[in-house]
């Protein structure tokens, strides 16, 4: 049985198996001569586009503002060359985090594989970094080509698989004539516009609220957008989407951070919170099931029958003997009408608040893994969940967005928000690669240049200078295979 991502990588396998076999039928036909005209060219898993047609615009922009850009490209160098020192460290932290099979939590970089750790529904939104990503990338390089005075025969954007690219074809003999420093500025451009493209998505991102005002509000909850069919959550009468949250127990919900926040201080709360409820209320708070009282054991204790709306709940009792002053008493009480008192970690917190010492804190006691959320929300009742709080939040997607008007699409905000983070998180990954000294990326031609600048002032001869040039390739080119060959491994093992 094929599982899914295999099914996804089989599909795209015989999507470019089929324009393979019609672009070698079609090659002395006048779709060949169409198709070198646009700069097109197609083989097995590949498709690229070539053309000069944007230097003209490149060279406006180069020859605008050409003292920017050159202190722009310097300040690129400077970066270049400290990441370039990041990046080994990172290549190595990763790959003994990969040996050791650390959680993703502690992995800087994170190999991502449509279907297998990315959502099919995300495959549009990395398509789309990746290509604006690339773009921007190989645009630095033209421009800063041409600032230096070098030649741009032209540009192109590939398409490897599912994932696009982008390149920018120089002149060699012209750029290989420019000085060190400009060589430097050339092949730092590109990481370095990756870095501006990243505070401006960051910029954006934090912007986004008040960018999407009035259209769509926040700040003051956060709104369900979808509920698992599956879930005991799932109620399309009492717990709609669009349905607004603002507290889960006595903790305050803004947004989905605090949101998050939330969920996880009841998750790592080894107790439940408590309710006052008044010892004389016992009554009318006991279920029609069979109360039973049971001593402090080392296991949660179920008193109730099987009955809907019913948990129990345990208690220190106001007069006990000094033996068993810390032995728990359980009572079968009615879940929603016990929850809507006010919270309490002790009964001394509800005799300040009552002012009487007939009061009691009772907790939900529940087995190890379960939980009480009080939710509180804009569409009725306050929902009672008793269960894994891991699968509560699993099973309801929330965002930050209340819709103001009809007139706008209902997941704009939660589309950009998500296309941001992408950029956010790819251009890191892409900056820290690409500055890698490893053969094919700009790390290559950063470290080589780098050491033709410094042999001579370090008294380093050329030999020398060139076995150091070809031991650091190896090391960069080993250190990047190895990350991305032992990631494969333990995503699809």
């Amino acid at each position: 049985m094929l599982k899914e991502y295999q099914h996804f990588f089989l599909i795209i396998c015989a999507f470019w198996l089929i324009i393979y076999t019609i672009d070698s039928l079609l090659k002395r036909s006048k779709y060949c001569i169409v198709f070198k005209r646009l700069g097109l060219t197609f083989s097995l898993g590949r498709c690229r586009c070539f053309t000069s047609y944007f230097n003209p615009y490149l060279q406006y922009v180069a020859h605008c503002f050409p003292n920017w850009f050159k202190l722009s490209f310097s300040l690129g160098v400077l970066f270049g060359f400290c990441t370039f020192f990041i990046s080994l460290f990172v290549l190595i932290y990763s790959l003994v985090v990969l040996l050791h099979k650390a959680p993703n939590n502690r992995q800087i970089l994170v190999l991502v594989l449509p279907g297998v750790n990315l959502p099919y529904t995300h495959v549009m939104y990395l398509f789309c970094t990746l290509l604006l990503s690339a773009v921007i990338h190989e645009a630095g390089h033209a421009i800063a080509a041409l600032t230096e005075g070098a030649r741009v025969n032209g540009v192109g954007v590939v398409l490897f698989g599912i994932f696009p690219g982008a390149y920018v074809d120089l002149n060699t003999e012209s750029l290989l004539s420019k000085s060190h420093m400009s060589q430097m500025r050339i092949y730092c451009a590109g990481v370095w516009h990756n870095m501006l493209e990243l505070l401006v998505a960051y910029l954006l991102l934090v912007l986004l609220p008040t960018i999407m005002w009035p259209g769509y509000s926040s700040g003051n909850g956060v709104v369900v957008r979808e509920v698992d069919p599956s879930s005991p959550v799932y109620s399309p009468m009492t717990f709609p989407v669009g349905t607004v949250i603002t507290q889960i127990n006595s903790c305050s919900v803004t947004d989905v951070k605090s949101w998050a926040q939330c969920i996880t201080e009841i998750i790592d709360n080894t107790e439940n919170d408590g309710f006052c409820v008044h010892i004389l209320d016992f009554n009318n708070y006991i279920s029609k099931s069979q109360l039973k009282n049971f001593s402090l054991s080392s296991t949660p204790v179920d008193c109730c029958s099987p009955n809907e709306g019913d948990i129990c709940f345990k208690y220190l009792p106001l007069r006990a003997p000094p033996s068993k002053r810390n032995v728990h008493q359980y009572r079968c009480l009615n879940a929603r009408q016990t929850v809507s008192n006010f919270g309490c970690n002790h009964n001394r917190d509800c005799w300040m608040f009552k002012g009487e010492r007939s009061t009691l804190c009772v907790f939900p006691s529940q087995l190890e893994q379960s939980r009480l959320l009080r939710v509180i929300h804009n569409t009725g009742p306050d929902l009672i969940y008793i269960g894994d709080p891991y699968l509560f939040t699993y099973s309801i997607s929330v965002s930050d967005y209340l819709q103001s008007t009809k007139l706008l699409p209902r997941d704009l905000p939660d589309m950009l928000t998500t296309l941001l983070k992408y950029n956010i998180s790819l251009c890191a990954g892409l900056i820290l690669i690409n500055v890698v000294p490893c053969y094919g990326f700009d790390g290559q031609w950063i470290f080589c240049t780098m050491m033709d600048m410094l042999s001579p002032k370090l008294g380093i001869s050329e030999s020398d200078s060139n076995t150091i040039k070809m031991l650091g390739l190896l090391i960069g080119t080993f250190l990047l295979t190895a990350n991305v060959f032992i990631a494969m491994l333990n995503c699809l093992l």
